[in-house]
């Protein structure tokens, strides 16, 4: 929402940017439905961004990755 305010740009232009209704962006900027990567890739490109933008402050914890352990045989 951040990204989109900033380049004035209404939920209907993004979504069209994107494929899909400004209901469906409203929803992804609430948090209420999830973002398949094909949508996260198409909403990088109408405002601008690469898709670590909206990634950018989380730690692993927060975006699900847990430690992994190197076996050596």
């Amino acid at each position: 929402r951040r990204r989109r305010l900033l380049l004035t740009r209404t939920q209907a232009e993004v979504g069209a940017d994107v494929g899909v209704t400004d209901q469906v962006i409203h929803k992804f900027e609430c948090g209420a439905v999830r973002i398949s990567a094909r949508h996260l890739w198409s909403l990088s490109r109408a405002l601008d961004v690469t898709p670590c933008y909206f990634f950018d402050g989380l730690d692993d914890v927060e975006m699900g990755f847990r430690e992994t352990r190197s076996f050596n045989a």
